[in-house]
């Protein structure tokens, strides 16, 4: 059963397994700057930075957040999971 609800909980919109940190590489995203970027009528927000993992065995210089950001400063370092190589998700 418990497998079960673990798969539930990663295959759910927006990765709610990888953001509650029950699944993936946790640790920060340092922003290096955000920018609109076009998506169908809307827009999206782009944040793009670093991601290092706290052992310093996973960094990704090209780590990108989509939607998931809020007004984050230059250089602030927030905390994510790295579900994939260019799959970031917020931590709640």
């Amino acid at each position: 059963m418990t497998i079960f609800a673990l798969a539930f909980l990663v295959t759910r919109p927006y990765g709610i397994a990888y953001s509650l940190r029950l699944a993936g590489t946790p640790d920060t995203f340092q922003v290096l700057y955000c920018r609109q970027v076009p998506s169908g009528r809307s827009t999206d927000t782009v944040c793009d930075g670093t991601f290092q993992s706290a052992d310093r065995r996973i960094v990704d210089d090209d780590a990108s957040l989509w939607n998931e950001v809020e007004d984050f400063r230059l250089g602030e370092r927030v905390p994510v999971t790295r579900a994939a190589a260019s799959d970031y998700h917020m931590a709640r």
